[in-house]
């Protein structure tokens, strides 16, 4: 990532190819989307208030729950910037790529997303049987497994964690292009949430 605004302990990093960004303030640190500044909101803004702050001097990213210095904006812009017309340049060729190296990537998103609601609840209200949607999982990871871990790594690439964020990119970058996956970024990754994993039925949760 590329230092792009730097005061006292505050810091911007942004990286135009994964159109993310990393804001440390001391210790702490967040990874979050590139997306265009807007004004605070009126509850925003009042809160700066009561710290001391003048709302003037901050702006909201996007649609993210964080602000900045207004001082950071044009910085913020121009990254942006050129990360969107990095992002228009690939489009047209990574749309080929993605039919060529991951052909099954929606139906695994699709089996993924009907994981996820199972596991929250949702089954609770819909008719549906347990095992029949597992056994579409089982098959469609068995058959995709490339497209599988794309979606495992895609979940990751905005971890708190660097290393991990990292490594989950480089893996879809890997998988996109055909590539062959550099083994020690996948042990980085967090297996603990490999797609595939067992999940609640209705039955285990009304156990529970």
């Amino acid at each position: 990532m590329e230092l792009i605004y730097a005061k006292d302990n505050f810091s911007i990093f942004a990286d135009t190819r994964e159109m993310c960004a990393s804001i440390v303030r001391g210790a702490n640190k967040i990874m979050l989307e590139l997306e265009p500044l807007v004004p605070l909101s009126p509850l925003e803004a009042k809160n700066l208030r009561l710290l001391g702050q003048n709302p003037a001097d901050y702006l909201h990213i996007g649609h993210s729950c964080h602000i900045i210095p207004r001082e950071a904006a044009s910085a913020w812009d121009e990254v942006l910037t050129k990360a969107i017309q990095m992002q228009r340049s690939l489009d047209t060729s990574m749309i080929q790529q993605f039919r060529t190296n991951l052909p099954g990537l929606s139906d695994v998103r699709e089996i993924e997303d009907l994981g996820d609601a199972l596991t929250s609840g949702i089954s609770l209200y819909v008719d549906t049987n347990d095992a029949i949607p597992a056994l579409r999982a089982t098959e469609t990871r068995r058959r995709f497994p490339r497209e599988t871990l794309y979606v495992h790594a895609e979940r990751q690439a905005m971890s708190p964690n660097e290393r991990q964020s990292a490594a989950a990119r480089r893996i879809l970058a890997a998988l996109i292009g055909g590539k062959e996956l550099p083994a020690h970024d996948l042990a980085l990754l967090d297996q603990g949430t490999v797609p595939g994993r067992p999940r609640p039925t209705r039955a285990t949760m009304s156990q529970s």
